[in-house]
């Protein structure tokens, strides 16, 4: 009896010692999945550095860049071209259809007078003039008809002509800033240079110290200068 007592103490401190010995290596190993999760989920901390930023005034740039000027003043006189050209046309269709209508209103009164007069004598007489009217009305409408489609054609084209030169040089005159300011933070060594405008909220607030605005439209509007020439 006092053999088996003390073999069941012996086996039972085989599996106390197994039991504590994986329990640790449990632990260990939940400590080590634990810590490779967090380096896998967090990111490195890099060394900080104080951020260098400025920004420009979009709406000041936009009035003072020669470049936005030029194109402005250039847009207003193919805008005005265009609508001398319109008015050219519209008064063109006018007088041809003023044209049309007083000849039909000329014949028809002469129907009107020579028909009371008694002087349209027979029925085929009488036809042949209501016909020849009947015709020129259709004329008058048809040609009406065609003027007033030559015209919104002529218009739309102008139209679409203008905006497609409108859009492509806003389109030079962004690049030609944006590539600038790719150069110009480059060489003075800032990480971000925001823009500021009325129709935007990108920026809410700066200091006034973080203003380059005259710098960038001195530098922009020398660089076009030289691109004039």
């Amino acid at each position: 009896m006092k053999k088996l007592f003390l073999a069941a103490l012996s086996l039972a401190a085989l599996l106390t010692t197994g039991l504590i010995s994986s329990c640790g290596e449990g632990a260990d190993n939940k400590g080590k999945e634990v810590s490779g999760v967090d380096k896998e989920i967090k990111t490195p901390v890099k060394e900080s550095k104080e951020l260098k930023i400025a920004y420009i005034d979009m709406d000041s740039i936009n009035s003072n860049y020669k470049f936005s000027k030029d194109v402005e003043a250039m847009l207003k006189a193919k805008e005005s071209a265009a609508q001398t050209a319109l008015k050219a046309k519209e008064a063109s269709a006018q007088s041809s259809l003023k044209a049309k209508a007083s000849a039909f209103q000329t014949r028809a009164a002469k129907f009107q007078s020579d028909f009371q007069s008694n002087k349209i004598t027979n029925q085929a007489q009488y036809e042949k003039e209501q016909n020849a009217l009947a015709k020129m009305q259709q004329d008058l409408q048809e040609t009406e008809a065609k003027l007033s489609g030559d015209y919104q054609a002529e218009a739309a084209k102008l139209s679409e002509e203008y905006q497609n030169l409108l859009l492509e040089h806003s389109q030079a005159i962004n690049d030609t800033i944006e590539h600038f300011l790719s150069l110009y933070g480059e060489e003075k060594g800032y990480d971000f240079i925001f823009g500021k405008s009325k129709a935007s909220g990108s920026v809410l607030y700066s200091k006034p110290s973080y203003d380059v605005t005259d710098e960038v439209i001195t530098a922009l509007n020398k660089r076009y200068e030289q691109y004039k020439k």
